[in-house]
Parts: structure tokens; C-alpha cells; sequence
């Protein structure tokens, strides 16, 4: 399992997804508004939707954190275009190519 924790949201407008990410919750089963329940514990067979909520986190330049495998695993990506790794692989995707998954 992995703990999703986003810390912050809605600093850059003009790029934010929050009307996909709050359909993306709501179709999982969480209607609750993100400031109200900021952090969602994810299911190992529900790696699709873990990266989907990932994605749109960092899409909106959030403040998100991954934490998994009892928290020898961790991500950090940050509003300001940074981010940090402890135990994942981290690599360069190329413009409008996927990354391996």
C-alpha cells in the first residue's frame, strides 16, 4: 500500500486539474473535498489509480508525497518544479514520449 499526502494545491491556476482530479476520487469512491481529507492510503492492485492521482498532482505543480513499503519508499514532488526521491528509481522522460512503467 502507499500513503498519497498532498500538502498543497491551487498555487499555479492557470495549469491546475483539480476538476479532474476531484472526478478521479469521487469515481474511486472519495467524495470528500481534498482540505478536508489531504491524504489517501492506495491499494497495491490500484497502481493505475495511484499514478493517475500522482500525475494530476504534479501536472498541477502540488506539493505531493508518496510514502511505500512501510516507508522505506519515498517521493516528494514540490509546487516550485523539484523533487526528491528515497528508493525509487527516478528518470528523465522525454517530451511526448511515456515513461517505462
Amino acid at each position: 500500500r502507499s500513503l498519497v499526502w498532498i500538502t498543497e494545491w491551487g498555487v499555479w491556476p492557470s495549469i491546475d486539474l483539480a476538476g479532474d482530479f476531484i472526478a478521479l476520487r469521487t469515481a474511486a469512491g472519495e467524495g470528500r473535498p481534498l482540505g478536508e481529507i489531504p491524504a489517501q492510503l492506495i491499494g497495491r492492485n490500484d497502481f493505475d489509480y495511484l499514478r493517475s492521482v500522482v500525475s494530476i498532482a504534479v501536472e498541477s505543480l502540488w506539493d505531493v508525497h508518496v510514502i511505500a513499503g512501510r516507508g522505506h519508499k519515498r517521493l516528494f514532488y514540490s509546487h516550485d518544479e523539484w523533487g526528491g526521491a528515497q528508493g525509487f528509481a527516478i528518470q528523465e522522460v522525454e517530451q511526448d514520449k511515456p515513461p517505462n512503467v
